[in-house]
């Protein structure tokens, strides 16, 4: 294996969660659905009405902004090459996660 796929933490890409693409594209897709439809627009408005069953949805902005921030956490450069994690140095991550 090539050593830039190594990242400092010992992972390979392959094993990273922030290289893996499937969670940033359904994420993506479950956000640009929701859009599309303008689900998140009727939820919303539900929300404040006296049917207790929407009421859960009341924070459905919040949600989005959510979907939003996890796709823009799939990796686009390697750690290996960058020393960083979308701006957060690498020996802050490796600290954080005891390794």
């Amino acid at each position: 294996m090539d050593p830039k796929y190594i990242a400092p933490c010992g992972m390979t890409c392959c094993d990273c969660l922030f290289y893996n693409p499937e969670i940033y594209e359904a994420a993506k897709a479950f956000k640009n659905a929701i859009e599309t439809f303008e689900y998140d627009k009727f939820l919303k408005h539900f929300s404040k009405t006296n049917l207790s069953f929407f009421h859960d949805f009341k924070n459905m902005p919040e949600f989005m902004a959510m979907l939003e921030k996890i796709t823009s956490m799939q990796c686009e450069n390697l750690c290996s090459e960058t020393g960083d994690r979308k701006g957060i140095p690498n020996k802050i991550i490796l600290k954080e996660i005891s390794l």
